[in-house]
């Protein structure tokens, strides 16, 4: 008797779960939809390489240079070219710190 009641019981809140769940799977749907719309529009407007087919200067190069110049005591190769680096780069976080410790 008891087994016929909980059997009732998990049927009846099957039934009631259903929409529930139906409009879960359908909001993880558009949700996840929506996520790879969205990351598909950002990695095309974050490409490094600029629309008229001009490459960038490496950062890891300019960023080598920059530490040279610094070793070498030449601060102002350094600016030249960690401001090479910032504006071919300009979310490239590193370069602007120390962008800012050679101002």
């Amino acid at each position: 008797m008891f087994s016929a009641v909980l059997k009732n019981a998990l049927l009846s809140k099957r039934v009631k779960l259903r929409p529930v769940a139906s409009i879960f799977l359908v909001s993880l749907v558009m949700l996840t939809g929506i996520h790879e719309v969205h990351a598909a529009r950002r990695t095309k407007s974050d490409s490094t390489e600029p629309a008229s087919g001009v490459s960038l200067p490496n950062p890891d190069l300019l960023l080598i240079e920059t530490m040279r110049a610094l070793s070498n005591n030449q601060l102002s190769l350094a600016q030249q070219k960690i401001d090479e680096l910032v504006v071919a780069y300009p979310h490239f976080q590193l370069a602007h710190l120390i962008r800012g410790d050679l101002l």
